[in-house]
C-alpha cells in the first residue's frame, strides 16, 4: 500500500478500529509461523532401520542385514538366561533373597570363647555354661564346676526354696486393742508401706478407736537378731544392708535429701517418709563467698563437705547432719536403714493415728500382745508377691525376710524364747535344694547374696533353673518373676534394641568386685537354652557390657538366626592370644581382688 493512501486510511479510522486491526495482523502472522514449522518437520528424512530389521522406506536390498556387526556371545546368553526365567505373561520378577542359615553350636562356642578372650573378662575369674533347656550336653562350659561368689544370683536359690517350703505361709500384719492400748503384730511382711499404715488408722477409727494410751509392738514372731549374717562387714546405714524384722515398712529406710536454696539462710534437710521415729539435728551452713572487683561474682572459699551419722537414743533414731555446702547447690539425695524397724512401725502408726483425729498420749515400745486383745484390722500378703519383689527388684530386706520364714515356718516356739531364724532357714533352704531337686555345690551364709563367703558353681545354677522349669508348680510361681531383658526389673533398661530383648529372662546379680546373670534364653523358640554366667575379680560395666553380649548371642542363636548381623562386625579376639587355641582363649589370666564397696 503507498504511504500516502495509508496515511490517509489511518487519520479516517479511529483509535479502536486501528487496535483491532493491528490484532488481527499479529495472529495471523502466528498462524503463518506455526504452518511454516509443521511443514518443515514432515520435510525430515525418516530415521534409519536396525541393521537386523530393514527399512520399508529404504531403497537398499534386505541382504544389508546380514553384513550387520553381530551382538556379543554374552549378551545374547545373559538375553537367552532372562528369557528363560521370565514368566509366561511378560511381567519380570524379582528372584527371593536366600535365607540366612541358623547359627551352629560351634559358632556359638567359638563366638562366646571370643567375647571370654577379650576385655576385662579375660583376666577374670569366669564361670559359663549353657545347655539346650531340654536336656543333653552343654553348648557352652568353662569352669562351670569352680565355685564362684553368686552376687544377687542367691535370691534365684532363695526363692526356690521359699517356694517349696513356704506352700502355706501369709505375711500377716494385725492391729488389736486391749483396753486403751494398740498392738501391733507382724510375721514379717516386707512390703509394708506407709500409705496403707495411713488407711489403716482410719480402719481403728470407724471401728471405734478414740483414744489410744500407748502403741506396743510386738516382733516376737522372729528373733531379736536384725541384721543379716555378713551384712556388718558392709558400710553401718546403707541402704542396701537394711535391718530385718517381723514388723517392717518402707524397705526399713529413709530417704533423706539436703537442698541449698538462694532464698533461705541455712540449708534445708527432708526426711521422707516422714516419721517421728526419725529425728534430724542440723548443724549445716553455706560457705563464705567472696566478691571479685572487675567480675562481680560471688565465689564459694572452702570445699563442701556433708557428713551424715546415726545414733539410738531410747525409743528415738537421730540423724546428726553436719557441713558446709555451696549456696544453690543441687540438691543432694542419699538412703539411710534405720535401726529399729518395728519401732518405726509403731511411731508411724502413731503419727497417722493423730493425723485421723484419734487422741494419743504416750510413746512407743516393744511388748507381746496378750491373748485377750481383739484384732481390728489384719493385712495379708502372699507368698508370690514377695517373690515377684525379691527377683525383680533385686530386693535385699525380701530376701532375708523368706530364709527367716523358712527358719520359723513349722516350728513351734517355747516359752519367750524364739530359734534362730537365720541359722535354721539356711540350714533348711540347703536341706530343701538337695533333698527336692538334688543340687549340690550351694554354700550361702545368707539369703540375698550379700556376703563375699557365699560361693555357688555355674553348674548348680543350671541344674536349678532346668529343674523349675520342668515341674509346673515351680514353673508357674518363679518364671513369672525373673526380669525381662529390656522390658522389666533389673534388666528393663538392658539389651535395648536387641535380639535379646524380650527373650532372656534372667536374674542378676552386682557386688564390689563380681557380675553374675542366670537364666533362660529364647523361651518359646526352637532351640530354648538355659545359662548360668559368673565373673569374680573385674569391674562393673565393661565386663556387665561383655555377659549382655553373650546373651545376646545366645538369644539369636536360639532364634534360629546367624550369630552377627551384615551391619555388624563379630568381636575381636584377644590380639595376644592365638585363635587356633580356644581352651587358651579363654583362660582368665588372674583374678583382681573384690571390692570393698557394695550394692
Amino acid at each position: 500500500m503507498p504511504p500516502a493512501i495509508r496515511d490517509d486510511l489511518v487519520e479516517g479510522m479511529s483509535l479502536r478500529s486501528v487496535l483491532s486491526l493491528f490484532c488481527a495482523a499479529a495472529a495471523l502472522s502466528w498462524t503463518l509461523g506455526c504452518a511454516r514449522a509443521e511443514r518443515t518437520l514432515n520435510a525430515r528424512p525418516p530415521a534409519k532401520a536396525p541393521a537386523s530389521q530393514p527399512s520399508a522406506v529404504s531403497s537398499k536390498p534386505p541382504v544389508a542385514a546380514v553384513s550387520a556387526k553381530p551382538a556379543k556371545p554374552a549378551k545374547i546368553a545373559a538375553t537367552t538366561r532372562a528369557s528363560k526365567s521370565a514368566p509366561a505373561d511378560g511381567v519380570s520378577k524379582k528372584a527371593a533373597p536366600a535365607q540366612p542359615r541358623p547359627a551352629s553350636a560351634e559358632q556359638l562356642r567359638r563366638a562366646v570363647a571370643d567375647v571370654l578372650a577379650s576385655g576385662p573378662l579375660a583376666k577374670a575369674h569366669v564361670s559359663v555354661l549353657v545347655a539346650p533347656l531340654a536336656g543333653g550336653a552343654p553348648i557352652v562350659s568353662h569352669q562351670a564346676e569352680k565355685p564362684r561368689v553368686p552376687a544377687s544370683n542367691a535370691k534365684l536359690l532363695t526363692t526356690t526354696a521359699a517356694a517349696l517350703g513356704l506352700g502355706g505361709y501369709r505375711f500377716v500384719t494385725e492391729f488389736a486393742k486391749r483396753g486403751s492400748r494398740v498392738y501391733v503384730w507382724g510375721s514379717g511382711d516386707p512390703l509394708l508401706r506407709g500409705r496403707e499404715i495411713d488407711a489403716i488408722a482410719k480402719q481403728l477409727k470407724a471401728r471405734g478407736v478414740r483414744r489410744v494410751s500407748e502403741v506396743v509392738v510386738d516382733a516376737s514372731h522372729f528373733d531379736k537378731r536384725q541384721l543379716a549374717p555378713g551384712f556388718s562387714a558392709f558400710h553401718e546405714g546403707s541402704y542396701y544392708r537394711p535391718t530385718s524384722s517381723a514388723l517392717n515398712i518402707d524397705g526399713n529406710a529413709v530417704v533423706i535429701r539436703i537442698s541449698a536454696p538462694k532464698t533461705r539462710r541455712r540449708p534445708r534437710v527432708d526426711v521422707t517418709p516422714p516419721s517421728d521415729y526419725v529425728k534430724v539435728r542440723k548443724r549445716l551452713r553455706y560457705l563464705r563467698t567472696r566478691r571479685r572487683r572487675r567480675r562481680r561474682r560471688a565465689r564459694a572459699r572452702g570445699k563442701e563437705r556433708i557428713s551424715i551419722q546415726m545414733r539410738k537414743r531410747g525409743s528415738i533414731m537421730w540423724l546428726e547432719i553436719k557441713g558446709a555446702i555451696r549456696r544453690g547447690a543441687r540438691t543432694r539425695t542419699t538412703r539411710r536403714a534405720v535401726y529399729d524397724p518395728a519401732l518405726n512401725v509403731g511411731w508411724a502408726l502413731r503419727r497417722a493415728l493423730k493425723k485421723v483425729g484419734v487422741g494419743v498420749r504416750g510413746i512407743v515400745r516393744r511388748g507381746r500382745r496378750p491373748r485377750g486383745a481383739r484384732v481390728l484390722v489384719r493385712k495379708a500378703r502372699s507368698l508370690g508377691a514377695i517373690l515377684r519383689v525379691t527377683n525383680q527388684a533385686s530386693d535385699n530386706l525380701a530376701a532375708e525376710t523368706l530364709v527367716r520364714a523358712l527358719g520359723v515356718y513349722g516350728e513351734k516356739h517355747q516359752g519367750r524364747r524364739a530359734v534362730d531364724s537365720w541359722k535354721r532357714g539356711l540350714a533348711r533352704l540347703h536341706a530343701l535344694l538337695r533333698s527336692r531337686l538334688g543340687v549340690d555345690g550351694v554354700a550361702l551364709k545368707n539369703g540375698s547374696g550379700l556376703h563375699r563367703s557365699s560361693h555357688v558353681s555355674a553348674r548348680a545354677l543350671v541344674k536349678l533353673l532346668r529343674a523349675v522349669y520342668q515341674r509346673e508348680g515351680l514353673r508357674r510361681a518363679l518364671l513369672p518373676t525373673l526380669p525381662i531383658a529390656g522390658k522389666t526389673g533389673t534388666l528393663g533398661h538392658r539389651m535395648r534394641g536387641t535380639a535379646a530383648a524380650g527373650a532372656v529372662r534372667a536374674k542378676t546379680g552386682t557386688l564390689g568386685g563380681a557380675l553374675s546373670l542366670s537364666g533362660y534364653a529364647g523361651l518359646g523358640s526352637k532351640r530354648p537354652l538355659v545359662f548360668s554366667v559368673l565373673v569374680n575379680g573385674t569391674g562393673r560395666r565393661a565386663a556387665r557390657r561383655q555377659i549382655d553380649r553373650i546373651a545376646v548371642l545366645m538369644a539369636r542363636y536360639a532364634k534360629g538366626m546367624p550369630l552377627y548381623d551384615a551391619a555388624e562386625p563379630a568381636p575381636q579376639s584377644n590380639p595376644t592370644t592365638p585363635a587356633s587355641k580356644p581352651s587358651a582363649a579363654i583362660r582368665p589370666v588372674g583374678p583382681r581382688p573384690l571390692a570393698t564397696h557394695s550394692r
